[in-house]
């Protein structure tokens, strides 16, 4: 059985600088996420404070990470709770980055997306079970 496991960052891009909206809108993406029953969902860790500042690391505003076996139905899911996600919270994009390559969701004509859509699922499945890798 051939799988591969990894993981893809998701990054919520709202309109204006609203820290509270922006920590509201990931929290309820990244639970709708979590609903998935092959995907991990969790807050991405935030950025260290300033040298010579006190306090510890806290999370993220707008970055979620997701773990797990990303098959091209696993991923299509997940496309498809973010774009819906995007219509229905108002935010401006959502990127999916693995290894650096980045789906940006927002902002296309419908078949301009689909196309990337379709290409960026193509290079990060995991092969069907019982295929080797090329």
């Amino acid at each position: 059985m051939s799988e591969a496991s990894g993981s893809i960052t998701v990054t919520v891009e709202i309109i204006g600088d609203d820290p509270e909206r922006l920590d509201e809108l990931t929290g309820a993406l990244r639970e709708e996420l979590g609903l998935l029953d092959a995907v991990a969902a969790r807050r991405a860790p935030g950025r260290p404070p300033p040298p010579g500042t006190r306090g510890g690391i806290g999370l993220s505003l707008r970055d979620i990470i997701l773990s797990g076996v990303f098959s091209a139905g696993t991923l299509g899911a997940v496309v498809k709770i973010a774009t819906e996600w995007i219509r229905r919270s108002g935010a401006r994009r959502v990127v999916l980055e693995e290894d650096g390559d980045r789906l940006e969701l927002g902002g296309q004509s419908r078949a301009e997306q689909r196309e990337i859509i379709e290409r960026w699922i193509a290079r990060h499945a995991a092969p069907p079970s019982g295929e080797k890798d090329a």
